[in-house]
């Protein structure tokens, strides 16, 4: 636990000068601006920013697990079948 702590402070660091907003409605706007760019190192960001934000509401994990679900399908797509396992399992964590 304390290892996921350290990361998440650190990720929050390297991503501070990066506008990446804290609410549901806005996370789906740069998830979707990401898809359409084709920016998925953007898209990576902000589950990982979701994550450290430890969501307890059960709109906010649904969410999450609807970003894991479109990450993975890209990753399966571009042939990265090992990150896209990685993606499920992380996603699977969340609905348990």
């Amino acid at each position: 636990m304390e290892r996921k702590k350290y990361l998440c402070y650190i990720l929050s660091c390297l991503l501070g000068w990066q506008s990446i907003p804290a609410s549901g409605k806005e996370y789906a706007s740069v998830i979707y601006q990401a898809y359409i760019q084709g920016n998925m190192d953007t898209w990576r960001q902000v589950l990982d920013e979701i994550e450290c934000s430890s969501p307890e509401d059960t709109d906010s994990m649904l969410e999450l697990i609807h970003f894991y679900y479109g990450y993975t399908g890209y990753l399966i797509g571009s042939g990265q079948t090992t990150e896209a396992a990685n993606s499920i399992k992380k996603s699977e964590e969340w609905i348990k």
